[in-house]
């Protein structure tokens, strides 16, 4: 009850603030905005940041959960954690000299 109350559905605010956003967005197209609306839209990217920072705490709070349940066994679940993280982590490329490359010898070259 006290989550009901005190975050109610995140997804349905996150989803009701970007699209006031969007509202927002389209009127400034065909002309300047109030101090009013500035005021709102500003309120409201606030609003988006708050719920999807909630949102993204809730999902990793879930997943610690599954994985206290299903621990690091050679499951599925594990195999594609692990895999996930090694992706996020990894170094595509660099720029050198102004160019990207993605070449392994050459971006390791350079960081050494």
């Amino acid at each position: 009850m006290w989550n009901r109350e005190q975050f109610g559905n995140i997804q349905q605010k996150l989803k009701r603030a970007e699209q006031k956003l969007s509202e927002l967005g389209k009127k400034e197209e065909d002309r300047d905005l109030t101090e009013e609306e500035i005021k709102l839209r500003k309120e409201l990217q606030e609003e988006v940041w708050v719920a999807a920072h909630s949102k993204e705490s809730i999902i990793r709070q879930k997943t610690r959960i599954k994985w206290l349940k299903e621990g690091d066994c050679n499951s599925r679940f594990y195999h594609m954690t692990v895999n996930w993280k090694q992706r996020k982590n990894m170094l595509r490329g660099i720029f050198i000299g102004g160019c990207w490359v993605e070449e392994p010898n050459r971006v390791r070259e350079e960081v050494k």
